[in-house]
């Protein structure tokens, strides 16, 4: 099986335009489907509009094929992907605080601490409690939970919630990027979800131009999307984008009917 890496193109030795692929697996019920994560596609500006990006898309279409996977996903721009075969498959819900609400919630004794390396433990039980009910959530490994905690870009931030016993119950994932919205986030309690509020509050505020909301991306049925309708006032928003966001496609039609149940 290939491992995760990088594809490209070369002129005359030198990279002009590639790709990311992550090697995956979807968990659909009991199936586990093998997928390539196909990201960070980039063509040097002095080659672009030259099919340099279609020539990717197909090799990763031939790649994904010849070596056994069941589908190809990524994040996809507008209006390009679809001629590949791709298809919307998936729009994230988001769930809108105000940040204005948030020094109202009283807390005592929790705490919030940056994540190392010695919490994938902790940080991957808490996910596998919280995902593992959700068809469409990826399998996650020890080791691959070491390699994000000890190996991840410097703009991404892990956090962990502990009572004040110091159990942890619970973790966020924060980037710089985007200050105001989570890459993920469990809390098993409302004292543990309140104080990451406040936490991320201000991760969010520490910048020039802070945002007066936080957007958390859970699902509408989660214990958590709940607690926060209960506690606070929630907008929730989906962004469907048509031929556009999350799509994919199959790679391999025989193998795919073969891993479903």
């Amino acid at each position: 099986p290939a491992k995760d890496g990088r594809r490209a193109a070369f002129l005359d030795g030198e990279m002009v335009a590639g790709y990311r692929l992550q090697d995956r697996f979807m968990c659909l019920g009991p199936a586990r489907l093998r997928t390539a994560c196909i990201g960070a596609v980039y063509t040097r500006p002095e080659f672009r509009n030259q099919g340099l990006a279609r020539a990717l898309m197909l090799d990763a279409i031939d790649f994904a094929t010849a070596n056994d996977y069941d589908l190809l996903l990524l994040g996809g721009i507008r209006d390009f992907y679809p001629k590949f075969g791709y298809a919307n498959i998936h729009a994230v819900p988001r769930m809108i605080m105000q940040v204005d609400e948030l020094p109202s919630l009283k807390v005592g004794g929790w705490s919030t601490r940056l994540a190392n390396e010695e919490d994938a433990g902790t940080m991957l039980d808490l996910y596998e409690r919280f995902f593992s009910q959700y068809g469409g959530r990826f399998e996650r490994s020890m080791a691959m939970q070491r390699y994000d905690l000890k190996l991840a870009p410097p703009r991404h931030r892990f956090a962990i919630v502990s009572d004040p016993a110091d159990v942890p119950h619970g973790y966020i994932m924060l980037d710089d990027q985007n200050r105001a919205a989570t890459r993920e986030v469990v809390a098993d309690t409302w004292p543990a979800m309140a104080t990451l509020l406040r936490y991320h509050a201000d991760f969010a505020g520490d910048t020039d131009d802070p945002s007066t909301e936080l957007s958390w991306s859970l699902s509408p049925d989660s214990s958590m999307a709940v607690e926060l309708i209960r506690h606070l006032s929630v907008k929730m928003e989906t962004n469907h984008i048509h031929n556009g966001g999350w799509m994919a496609r199959v790679a391999n039609q025989e193998r795919l009917m073969g891993s479903l149940p």
